[in-house]
C-alpha cells in the first residue's frame, strides 16, 4: 500500500520548497540546466498568489513532495465553473505504482 498524500493549501511558509520543487520540475521535464532564478522564482511566486488560480501542496506528513496549479475559469456557454490543471509536479522518488493504486 501507499503512502498517505494530503492536498493543503500553499501558504507562505511553503514557498520555499515549492520554488525549489518548481526548479527541479522545470529542470527535470524540460531538461534546463540554467535559469535565471530571480526571474523564475518571481514568476513562480506569482503562480502561487494569482487570484485567479487554485494552488494545492502535496503533502506526506509535514513534508512537501509536490504541487499542483489550476487555472479557475467559467465557461462561456454556461454558468459551470472548471479547472484547468497548468503545473503539476511530484518529486520522482513518490511517483510509484503503490501511491497510484
Amino acid at each position: 500500500m501507499g503512502q498517505t498524500l494530503n492536498f493543503k493549501a500553499i501558504s507562505q511558509q511553503h514557498y520555499t520548497k515549492g520554488l525549489e520543487l518548481a526548479q527541479t520540475a522545470v529542470k527535470e521535464l524540460y531538461a534546463v540546466q540554467e535559469l535565471d532564478t530571480v526571474d523564475f522564482n518571481f514568476k513562480i511566486k506569482n503562480l502561487f498568489v494569482m487570484p485567479g488560480n487554485v494552488t494545492r501542496g502535496i503533502f506526506i506528513g509535514d513534508n512537501m513532495i509536490g504541487f499542483i496549479i489550476c487555472s479557475h475559469n467559467e465557461l462561456l456557454w454556461s454558468n459551470d465553473k472548471k479547472l484547468s490543471v497548468e503545473f503539476f509536479y511530484m518529486e520522482q522518488s513518490h511517483n510509484t505504482e503503490d501511491n497510484i493504486n
